[in-house]
C-alpha cells in the first residue's frame, strides 16, 4: 500500500525536474539567439579600410610641426600662456608623442588654467585621459574625480564625461566594483539631467546618451556580454557622428584656432576606439 504515495512522489519530483529544464531552455523572446548572430564578412578591404581611417593626416601633421616650432610667450597672463601649452599639447598628440603631450597638458590644467570653467573642466579631462594613457591610473582617478566635484550645476553635463572616464579607468584598474558603482553614478546623474534641464540643446543630449552608452558598453565588455556591448557601441558611433556633423567648429582642430575655443573631447577617442573594437 506504500508503493502509491512513492510513486506519487518520483513523478511530482520528474515533473519538477522537467519544467525547470524547459523553463531554463526556452527561449524567450528578449533571449538572444547568439547561435544565429554571424559575425560580419572580413577581408584584406576591410582591414585596408581601417587602416586608412587611421592613417596620421599629413596635413596635421604639417600644423603639428608649425606649433611647437612656435616660441614661448613672453607674457605672464595666464590665458595665453594656457592656449599656448594646450595647443603644444594637442600638436604633440597628432605627432603621437604621448609622453610630451602629457607634460603639457599637465601644464594647461595644473599651472596656467583657463579662468573659463568650462575650459579649465575641459583640459583636466585631456590631462586625465592622458595620464591614464601613460598608465597612471590611480592619479588619473582621483585627478578625474577631484575635476567632476568642481563641476556647477549649469555644465552638469560634464558629470556624464567624467563619469565615464571614471568608468573606464576603474575598468583598467581591473576593479569591477569600482566600474559598476561609477556607472550606477552616472546612471544617476544622466536620470537628473534629463528630469531637470529645461528645454536642453539637442547636442547636449545627444553627448550625454553617448556617453552613458559607451560606459554600458564598456561595462558589457568586461562582463563578457559581446551582443549587449556591441549594440551599445553602435548607439554610441551612431550618436558621436550626429555631434561631429553638428558642432561648430567641425573641420577644425585646436591647432587652426588663434584663440582657444571648447572642442568635443570624445569625437576622435571614440571613432579610434570603436575601430579597434569592432575590428
Amino acid at each position: 500500500m506504500r508503493k502509491l504515495p512513492l510513486i506519487r512522489a518520483f513523478l511530482m519530483c520528474f515533473s519538477v525536474i522537467f519544467v525547470c529544464h524547459l523553463s531554463i531552455a526556452a527561449p524567450t523572446k528578449d533571449v538572444i539567439d547568439v547561435e544565429n548572430i554571424k559575425a560580419p564578412p572580413r577581408d584584406v578591404k576591410d582591414i585596408l579600410q581601417i587602416l586608412n581611417q587611421t592613417r596620421q593626416d599629413q596635413a596635421l601633421i604639417e600644423k603639428a610641426k608649425k606649433v611647437l616650432a612656435k616660441s614661448k610667450p613672453s607674457t605672464n597672463d595666464t590665458n595665453i600662456l594656457n592656449h599656448y601649452y594646450y595647443q603644444r599639447a594637442v600638436a604633440e598628440n597628432a605627432l603621437e608623442n604621448s609622453k610630451e603631450a602629457l607634460e603639457n597638458y599637465k601644464k594647461t590644467a595644473l599651472d596656467y588654467p583657463s579662468s573659463d570653467i568650462a575650459m579649465q573642466i575641459d583640459e583636466r579631462m585631456h590631462y586625465v585621459q592622458h595620464e591614464a594613457l601613460r598608465g597612471n591610473l590611480v592619479l588619473a582617478k582621483k585627478i578625474a574625480e577631484d575635476t567632476k566635484a568642481m563641476v556647477p550645476n549649469q555644465l552638469a553635463g560634464w558629470r556624464i564625461s567624467s563619469g565615464q572616464t571614471i568608468v573606464n579607468i576603474c575598468l583598467r584598474m581591473g576593479d569591477f566594483d569600482c566600474a559598476n558603482k561609477a556607472l550606477n553614478t552616472l546612471e544617476s546623474d544622466y536620470s537628473n539631467l534629463l528630469s531637470v534641464a529645461k528645454n536642453p540643446n539637442y547636442i547636449y543630449c545627444t553627448n550625454w546618451q553617448l556617453g552613458y552608452e559607451r560606459a554600458r558598453g564598456k561595462i558589457f565588455m568586461s562582463e563578457g556580454k559581446f551582443i549587449e556591448a556591441e549594440r551599445s557601441f553602435r548607439t554610441a558611433l551612431g550618436l558621436n557622428q550626429i555631434i561631429l556633423d553638428n558642432v561648430k567648429d567641425s573641420g577644425k582642430d585646436a591647432l587652426d584656432n588663434e584663440v582657444r575655443i571648447l572642442q568635443a573631447l570624445q569625437g576622435t577617442l571614440l571613432v579610434k576606439e570603436l575601430l579597434y573594437i569592432m575590428s
